[in-house]
């Protein structure tokens, strides 16, 4: 924890921050910690690419829990909930021009919960001005490059599907904190164009892309590469909404009928029965503490589907 004559300044700007950001995104939540010991369950992320045995050792024991059928699988799905989680308070803090939190890795810490890195903690109150010429670099190479190579160097998996990982939980980041109101906040927008342009990693995983219907705006991700998720036995089969197995104009047109408001239902003429109202297709059911907006479903608050 910071010391020094303006430590409790820096306290209450750090907790001033983390409230604006969990007013935007309720589940988008930091811990300051006075330690992070392995003891409590807090992992730091220098850790994770420091330790290859630890780091293999959780990944296994995760995709265990979660049904992943292979080592593959299970680094895929522990890559993307951590990408999601460790930087998710500092990348939403920017989206919404605030000053971000650390991305130290020796300073940021993550605990487990629901088989899945969960839980954010940071060791100081310290925030920094970035733009994003600055803000990618600290968190793709600072924060999480060490681990994905860590990792690498463990089990046989591919580098464009942890990035592609990595790209879908910066975007799902991006669009959790851009969800308010119908059309959504057209500067976070802005700045999710500007992150993902930043860095060629991003850029070559996926698209953004923006459809409006029935007075709403939607925002999403189409990416290029498929998480696995769809193989473990906690999916059931299912796949995630921005799957890249799933069809473009299917999913397309999917997320334009979830746009479009219900029409009401026509009252009934004497004699007649009334017509029931015409729904098109419901929208998926908001994540856990992130309410959809009117027509448009939640984007995922971790970008496998059902993670939340």
């Amino acid at each position: 924890m910071t010391a020094g004559s303006g430590a409790g300044l820096d306290l209450a700007r750090f907790d001033e921050v983390c409230a604006v950001v969990r007013a935007r995104v309720p589940y988008l939540g930091c811990e300051l910690l006075e330690e992070a010991s392995t003891r409590d369950g807090w992992i730091r992320l220098s850790t994770l690419g420091d330790d290859p045995e630890l780091l293999v050792e959780l990944v296994r024991s995760t995709g265990s829990a979660r049904g992943a059928p292979s080592d593959q699988v299970a680094a895929s799905l522990f890559v993307q909930a951590l990408a999601f989680r460790a930087p998710s308070v500092a990348i939403a803090a920017w989206a919404l021009g605030l000053p971000v939190v650390t991305l130290d890795p020796a300073l940021v810490a993550v605990r487990l919960r629901r088989s899945r890195p969960a839980v954010l903690g940071v060791l100081t109150t310290e925030l920094t001005r970035h733009d994003v010429t600055t803000l990618a670099p600290a968190v793709l190479d600072g924060l999480l490059a060490p681990v994905l190579s860590a990792l690498r160097g463990q089990i046989r998996i591919g580098s464009r599907l942890l990035w592609s990982n990595v790209a879908a939980s910066v975007a799902a980041l991006m669009r959790a904190t851009e969800d308010v109101g119908p059309v959504g906040d057209p500067a976070v927008r802005r700045r999710g164009h500007q992150l993902v342009a930043a860095d060629a990693r991003l850029a070559a995983q996926g698209e953004w892309e923006t459809l409006q219907a029935g007075g709403a705006t939607g925002w999403y991700w189409n990416r290029t590469a498929c998480c696995l998720w769809y193989r473990t036995t906690e999916s059931a089969g299912r796949r995630c909404e921005d799957c890249s197995l799933t069809d473009r104009e299917e999913r397309t047109a999917r997320r334009l009928a979830q746009l479009t408001p219900a029409q009401p239902a026509q009252p009934a003429q004497p004699g007649r029965p009334a017509q029931p109202a015409q729904p098109g297709q419901p929208a998926q059911p908001a994540q856990p503490g992130h309410p959809a907006r009117p027509g448009q479903p939640a984007p995922h608050a971790q970008p496998e589907a059902g993670s939340a």
